[in-house]
């Protein structure tokens, strides 16, 4: 989960599959309160979150890491990108893309 600004956020489903997380479904920009209502099992909420947006959450089936935990760490993507350089995992720089999400019906590409 990510502030995505104008009380909205960015949210993304994974699920553990083999050991690792695996994303499910598309990215969803969504409030607090359609976010709280997809909610219907125990869910693990990761991401740097508004007290407000606990709150109403803690009121929900997630389970909440405590906020010190939730912070973003640069150093946490460096030393995922270092294992992917050195297992020789590399991205081609020209198919990278940033992701935009959009409230309502998405503009036609």
């Amino acid at each position: 989960v990510l502030e995505a600004g104008r009380r909205r956020l960015a949210i993304g489903w994974y699920r553990a599959q083999n050991g690792k997380w695996q994303p499910e479904g598309d990215l969803q920009n969504l409030t607090i309160e359609e976010f709280v209502q997809t909610i219907t099992e125990p869910v693990l909420v990761c991401g740097e979150l508004s007290g407000e947006a606990r709150e109403r959450l803690s009121q929900s089936q997630s389970l909440l890491p405590p906020p010190v935990q939730c912070v973003r760490r640069p150093a946490v993507l460096a030393d995922l990108a270092w294992k992917r350089w050195q297992a020789g995992q590399v991205d081609d720089p020209a198919t990278l893309k940033p992701i935009y999400l959009h409230h309502g019906e998405p503009i036609p590409e």
